[in-house]
């Protein structure tokens, strides 16, 4: 923009003024694909970008399913973001006031079924008897499944039922089961350096009436508290790894288990990509 030079898509310069051949200048272009309203970066080998990996989101252009949008940034490196998507049992002590609450449910209490699943890893529980949110002693059965994704990308669905389906269905992913209400997350984890993150996310809920409309805008406000109390935690745990020595003692919690798969599977392929 400064020179008024133009670059073609395969970064060779087609215009420079008062020249009328430019010369053979070049800039550095990345492989580029527009999927569920992300623009998706391959920032690697160019022959080596591969649009299957790009795991699927839900958008937020369905009308059918309204998501509200935001961005966040994180004064820390980005698998202490990581750290915290895979483990949400810290939803019941750093969102005590805010999104415990409005999910109804206690996150600790329980331990969630993990599996590796390709380049992702694979969440699945039962909340059982938890709060139904806006109705005061009505209790529901809470199903909640979510991948986290490489690089970084989070998928979620979740469902309220009547009050017995998780015992009814043996605790089983609830397939054919029409549900009292459902919401849906997607989020992604984008590191800027070492020590800095950006973190997009997007909620929303199943449905296009009004007040499906009135309720998605509470949740909006209830998720960007969310993420500004994370934020608080996440920075003062990097704060904390700065100071500390890395030979010291570390202990591995029933809760880490997420985390520690996600950080194997993301040192396993950034091995690999190193080696190649």
């Amino acid at each position: 923009m400064y020179h008024g030079m133009t670059f073609g898509p395969d970064g060779k310069c087609l215009h420079m003024p008062l020249l009328d051949t430019p010369p053979d200048v070049r800039i550095r272009t990345y492989p580029v694909v527009m999927q569920d309203d992300w623009i998706w970066v391959w920032m690697g080998k160019p022959d080596a970008a591969d649009v299957s990996l790009i795991p699927k989101a839900y958008g937020i252009s369905d009308p059918t399913r309204p998501m509200r949008s935001n961005s966040i940034e994180y004064d820390a490196h980005y698998q202490l973001v990581h750290d915290n998507l895979c483990d949400l049992s810290h939803v019941d002590f750093v969102h005590e006031t805010s999104l415990r609450p409005a999910t109804g449910a206690y996150w600790s209490q329980s331990a969630p079924r993990i599996a590796s699943k390709n380049q992702a890893i694979r969440f699945e529980r039962w909340f059982e008897s938890a709060d139904l949110p806006g109705s005061p002693g009505e209790t529901v059965d809470a199903w909640l499944a979510y991948d986290f994704a490489v690089p970084g990308v989070f998928i979620l669905s979740g469902a309220r039922f009547p009050a017995g389906t998780a015992a009814r269905l043996q605790y089983k992913e609830p397939v054919g089961e029409e549900p009292i209400v459902r919401n849906i997350e997607q989020q992604a984890v984008t590191p800027i350096s070492e020590t800095r993150t950006a973190y997009h996310y997007a909620t929303g809920l199943i449905g296009s009436t009004a007040e499906i409309t009135r309720k998605l805008a509470e949740r909006m406000d209830v998720v960007m508290k969310t993420f500004e109390e994370d934020r608080t935690i996440i920075e003062a745990q990097q704060r904390i790894w700065n100071l500390t020595d890395s030979s010291a003692k570390k202990v591995f919690l029933p809760q880490d288990k997420g985390p520690f798969l996600m950080r194997k599977l993301m040192e396993r392929l950034i091995n690999k990509e190193q080696r190649g």
